[in-house]
């Protein structure tokens, strides 16, 4: 008698928690999405949820690493594209991808702050392609910036939400260790709202920073052009044309929403290849060493990389150091091995440094910095020493000057507008514009 007491009491307390999830999924499904990609010889899906009305997209960053195109599929079939990625944290493996115009779902945000041992969690994915699957199980522990917890996960649901019983997200499905059983974990949310909050700022309305290298060298034909970011098709079409008139690539900046693209007669640089992708594309680098190219020209802006390849004679090998903070002393060290730093560029979370061997140099100086180091620049030319490469961040600058080049004399133009005037007059005097960052 008292076992079916039991069980009566059982089942009319699980009933209604069952229409609670129904509702509840119910409620938050809209706002979830699948997300397939596709990357160089590689497909994938993970999951991602709407954090804005607009189509701001939260996900796992490892979900979109490496990928050409995203598509976010709705649970009514609907497709959209992703445009770009705003904001992504290797370390932290999470992302923001915003998807094309319209008007969105959203889920709600709760916070990980308050989550407590044994709460109940529920999780909503693409468990091995079965899209928006659900299943719960409980908060085990807080490591933050972790939680763990119980619900069963597939890979799939990497970048889904996890949601507390009010329907609130409260973290983003990472990742599981596969040497147990149910050991999942998920980013607290809180460092998500973070980004979302960052995405929200307005962005500087102030001008663009150009930093602009002329040199006393060997004559070239030399010639330049500006492009709207929004039809990178434009550049191409245009590097091309300049090619079959026997001109090369040498450098590309980006200013906002548009690139410059500078290119001259340079004897010593054979056949080109040129890279446009939203992720630097250190695959594609491999390969081309291998077949004989190296890299002459890094450029980051407008969410996108874009890295020139040349056959040349002027370099024997070449090494990539890629850091979160500016590698002072892995260049250091790598000169020891006789390379030099050749071209460098960063973007908001990694800084990339060509190195390589068989370039001319027999000294080289590097110095990080926020404004423009005059007196240094200007030490260094004392010294016989001139400007090589610049990059930079979005949050300081790096230069490198190098003694054995066969410049002879140098000057630099920086500032807020595109210097054409002052490119004219460089040209006016027989000098070559040898750097636009």
């Amino acid at each position: 008698m008292f076992r079916n007491l039991s069980l009566v009491f059982a089942l009319s307390w699980a009933l209604p928690a069952l229409a609670q999830f129904e509702a509840l999924f119910d409620k938050v499904r809209p706002a979830v999405v699948t997300l397939y990609t596709r990357g160089p010889g590689s497909e994938g899906s993970g999951t991602g949820f709407i954090l804005r009305e607009d189509g701001l997209v939260a996900t796992a960053q490892h979900v979109i690493r490496g990928s050409k195109s995203i598509v976010a599929q709705f649970a009514d079939k609907r497709t959209v594209r992703a445009l770009r990625v705003v904001e992504e944290d290797t370390e932290l493996d999470y992302a923001l991808v915003q998807l094309e115009p319209g008007s969105y779902p959203t889920v709600e945000l709760g916070s990980d702050g308050a989550l407590r041992q044994g709460q109940k969690i529920l999780t909503l994915g693409n468990p091995l392609g079965l899209d928006f699957s659900a299943s719960d199980g409980m908060v085990s522990a807080r490591r933050p910036p972790h939680f763990q917890f119980t619900a069963p996960i597939s890979p799939g649901n990497s970048g889904g939400p996890v949601f507390d019983l009010e329907g609130k997200v409260v973290g983003l499905t990472v990742f599981k260790r596969k040497d147990g059983e149910n050991l999942n974990f998920a980013l607290g949310i809180d460092y998500v709202r973070r980004a979302l909050d960052r995405s929200a700022e307005p962005e500087d309305q102030g001008s663009e920073a150009w930093f602009v290298v002329a040199s006393e060298a060997q004559e070239h034909v030399q010639t330049y052009n500006v492009f709207n970011d929004d039809d990178p098709n434009a550049m191409n079409s245009w590097v091309n044309g300049q090619w079959d008139k026997g001109l090369k690539l040498t450098s590309v900046a980006a200013g906002k929403g548009r690139w410059i693209a500078l290119m001259e007669d340079r004897k010593d640089l054979g056949q080109q290849h040129v890279t446009y992708e939203r992720v630097f594309p250190e695959v594609e680098v491999q390969h081309k060493w291998n077949d004989g190219f190296f890299v002459t020209h890094l450029a980051h802006g407008n969410d996108a990389w874009v890295v020139v390849m040349s056959r040349t004679s002027a370099v024997a090998e070449q090494t990539l150091l890629v850091s979160t903070r500016f590698p002072t002393e892995r260049i250091a060290a790598r000169s020891k091995d006789g390379f030099h730093v050749q071209c460098l560029a960063g973007s908001q979370d990694r800084w990339y440094v060509v190195m390589a061997k068989g370039l001319p140099y027999v000294e080289q100086q590097v110095q990080t910095f926020e404004s423009v180091p005059r007196d240094w620049i200007q030490a260094n030319w004392d010294k016989g020493l001139f400007l090589t490469a610049v990059g930079g961040n979005g949050l300081e600058w790096a230069a490198v000057m190098s003694k054995g080049s066969p410049i002879a004399a140098q000057s630099w133009w920086s500032g807020g507008e595109w210097p054409e005037e002052w490119i004219d007059s460089q040209w006016k005097k027989k000098w070559l514009v040898t750097g636009v960052y």
